[in-house]
């Protein structure tokens, strides 16, 4: 039987990211994963990126719609899937068609040969 640890997690703009990276890393990354966070700001997404970059592949939503310069401090918080290496992402993007679509994000992915 093949398992895969999944969770959704809205961390706030204001959390220690250090903390919610412990948090992830002692119950989560011994198997395959799916990790969806949301209020991502860039800092913590830097921080995440460079923390799990050997086991992890990422897609953040402000990587698709960067946030315009009149937009407030609420338009720069994203959503960043991470997915564990033996998953593939076949497709992800936001929807662009939508109040805030900084917050939104679709993906395909291929897991075991599956899409």
């Amino acid at each position: 039987m093949i398992f895969m640890k999944i969770l959704n997690w809205n961390i706030s703009y204001s959390c220690n990211i250090e903390k919610i990276c412990n948090e992830i890393e002692n119950n989560i990354l011994n198997s395959s994963f799916i990790i969806t966070l949301q209020e991502v700001i860039p800092s913590s997404y830097e921080y995440i990126r460079e923390r799990f970059c050997r086991v992890a592949k990422f897609f953040y939503s402000l990587n698709n719609r960067k946030p315009g310069k009149f937009d407030t401090k609420s338009r720069k918080l994203g959503v960043l899937l991470i997915l564990s290496k033996d998953i593939d992402i076949i497709e992800a993007d936001v929807c662009h068609r939508c109040l805030l679509p900084e917050r939104t994000l679709f993906a395909t992915i291929k897991y075991n040969n599956q899409e």
